[in-house]
């Protein structure tokens, strides 16, 4: 038997219980039973992921109150031998929100040739739940018997019971996916109780509501004005460097807890004209975020950035989640801004008279 407990609620305590035993061979299964998903908390959960591709996954989310975002679930279903069904998914969409039987589990079950692991504790797949919050967990590993059973090994083959028996029964996410987003972004949605990725930092960034922080969250597609880029790489040659209003890493995945001047805030893959870049993402010293995109004239990318309506579309892969960028004539601005007003949002950079404000930029549902 392998346990490891933790109570921290430190930046990456919680993180550890997902460490797989050598001695447990390779991962074959993950069973994954929680009450939502943050399109954040898929992201911090990536790099175990990414080392158990070839494991078959199923993920059993619940949508109560729709806390879970749509980008999380639609990451988990990219996810190589990934399925997503949803708890009482059909019900829950329904009663617009309002579950009949609260579900409420943070569970992993995984199945691996020599050993059976069950993570157990009191984070859900948030960035809250993961590396924030004050949480509770377990991780249990019990060798795979050669004769009887062991205590553990039996307690292993209930939960793996248990979880069976609620997959079986639950719709797939494929199933309610569209009528899930229209609920998630509708006009009249239910306010949802809490949301303890947005809550804490919701004060600070007042210029958007709580509902705009979540559709910035989960939109599948983020655009902005680039207008005339700093020359960042030299007088005489185009600029790189995007600047997006404080806010705009929820988009990419990564959380709101961080402004120092000139912090990095984490790199993000880029796809462009089919190449693909890992670029930096950061916090700067005027109160921006800041993208240094793929420099112009390289393979894929366009030859200046000025002038241009970028879109940012998010979509995942065996390597986890990318952005595949476009690089577009000014006009498409009024096709991204009506996309927008219907499904998202739209804002102004604040607006003045220099060139880095009055830029537009908005989020939809493609």
């Amino acid at each position: 038997m392998i346990s490891r407990i933790t109570f921290d609620g430190s930046s990456d305590a919680y993180l550890t219980l997902f460490n797989v035993p050598r001695r447990a061979g390779a991962v074959n299964t993950i069973s994954i039973a929680v009450a939502y998903a943050t399109f954040g908390g898929v992201q911090v959960l990536q790099p175990f992921f990414v080392a158990h591709r070839t494991a078959a996954k199923r993920c059993l989310v619940g949508i109560d109150w729709y806390r879970s975002d749509p980008a999380a679930l639609d990451a988990l279903a990219l996810l190589p031998n990934s399925e997503v069904r949803i708890y009482d998914g059909e019900r829950v969409l329904a009663r617009r929100g309002q579950p009949t039987t609260t579900y409420h589990p943070k569970a992993y079950v995984i199945e691996a040739t020599n050993m059976g692991g069950l993570i157990l504790g009191s984070g859900n797949l948030s960035v809250s739940g993961l590396t924030a919050g004050i949480e509770v967990g377990e991780a249990t590993w019990a060798k795979r018997p050669a004769g009887d059973p062991t205590l553990l090994w039996t307690m292993f083959g209930q939960t793996l019971a248990w979880f069976d028996r609620m997959w079986r029964v639950a719709p797939s996410y494929a199933q309610i996916a569209d009528p899930y987003r229209e609920a998630f972004i509708a006009p009249d949605r239910i306010h949802i109780p809490n949301d303890e990725d947005l809550a804490p930092i919701e004060d600070r960034f007042a210029p958007f509501s709580a509902d705009q922080l979540r559709l910035l969250r989960s939109a599948t597609h983020f655009w902005v004005e680039t207008r005339r880029l700093s020359r960042n790489r030299g007088p005489n040659v185009p600029g790189n460097e995007l600047d997006l209003r404080v806010g705009s890493r929820l988009f990419f995945g990564y959380p709101l807890d961080n402004n120092r001047s000139n912090h990095p805030i984490g790199p993000i893959r880029v796809t462009v004209g089919g190449a693909t870049y890992d670029r930096p993402l950061r916090y700067n010293d005027i109160s921006m975020e800041v993208i240094a995109l793929p420099p112009p004239g390289q393979p894929g990318t366009p030859q200046t950035y000025d002038d241009r309506t970028l879109c940012f579309e998010r979509y995942s892969d065996e390597y986890g989640v990318a952005f595949r960028l476009t690089a577009g004539r000014p006009e498409l601005e009024a096709q991204y801004r009506q996309a927008s007003e219907r499904k998202g949002f739209f804002r102004e950079m604040n607006p003045g008279a220099n060139q880095l404000r009055g830029r537009r930029w908005g989020v939809f549902f493609g």
